[in-house]
């Protein structure tokens, strides 16, 4: 385990392979370890990377600063590839809430991109131009989200991570996950109040979408919940240069549910890019 220190805050990783660089980010509730099934397999071609984000376990716990939002991740990540002295441009392979870190660099530090896999990255502003989809996101999103708060309030980490995951992964599904995997989520339970969901933090637009030119592989579970599914259409229908890859019978982690076809799915896109 190595560290780099990115704005004044000492961010974990593990780096492996040797070839053109590739950054892995991870999700809500995760760190390095989710990556545990690509790493191997990654670092035959790439030299990869793969980083705790800030708060993130073993990372020390530093207060997040005011109004820290996803932008602010953004600024760590495109920090961590020059602090490291990867030589941009660089892949990027995200999940979920880091999969919209990467669509950001992808926006906004085009020069740092050379290509990117993003799944099902939670850019809900979009659904603004769905009102179907928002209306039925308005319908659970209120009290999902109260109920995470107050469960970390009262220090039942448990809870509020099963509230989590079952909300973005369908019911029952925290209870499901291997058990390494729910205790990896339960110390990094205190993220969660920074990376709460809405449609109104950090404003991304189809227009910021239709900005993005780098190659980009959009990758959703087919029984992923439709804010995701209806998120990953409309970035395909506004990024120039996107293509979109279903993982049948995963839902929102194919990362970890389903390595082999994940694994050759990312492999594939990143070979030709």
């Amino acid at each position: 385990m190595k560290t780099a220190k990115v704005h004044g805050v000492e961010l974990s990783y593990v780096e492996k392979g040797t070839g053109p660089p590739l950054v892995l980010v991870h999700g809500s509730l995760n760190d390095y370890r989710a990556w545990g099934l690509q790493l191997e397999p990654f670092a035959e071609r790439f030299r990869v990377v793969a980083y705790s984000r800030r708060n993130h376990y073993p990372n020390a716990w530093n207060d997040y600063p005011p109004g820290f939002s996803v932008g602010d991740e953004r600024d760590d990540l495109v920090g961590l590839v020059g602090t490291l002295g990867l030589k941009a441009p660089v892949h990027i392979v995200g999940s979920s809430y880091g999969a919209y870190i990467a669509a950001l660099v992808e926006k906004d530090c085009p020069e740092v991109v050379r290509s990117a896999v993003l799944g099902e990255p939670p850019i809900l502003s979009l659904l603004s131009g769905d009102p179907k989809s928002l209306k039925s996101y308005r319908a659970s999103e209120d009290k999902f989200a109260e109920m995470v708060l107050a469960r970390l309030r009262e220090g039942d980490d448990s809870a509020a991570a099963r509230g989590f995951i079952d909300f973005v992964m369908g019911a029952g599904a925290f209870d499901r996950l291997p058990a390494g995997t729910r205790e990896m989520m339960l110390q990094n339970s205190k993220t969660l109040a920074a990376e709460l969901p809405t449609p109104e933090r950090d404003h991304f637009t189809t227009e910021d979408a239709r900005r993005i030119s780098a190659p980009t592989l959009l990758l959703r579970g087919q029984r992923s919940p439709p804010m995701f599914q209806t998120v990953t259409s409309i970035l395909a229908k506004s990024m120039p240069n996107a293509t979109v890859s279903t993982i049948r019978d995963s839902s929102h982690a194919p990362y970890s549910t389903h390595p082999a076809v994940y694994n050759k799915t990312v492999l594939r896109f990143l070979l030709d890019n």
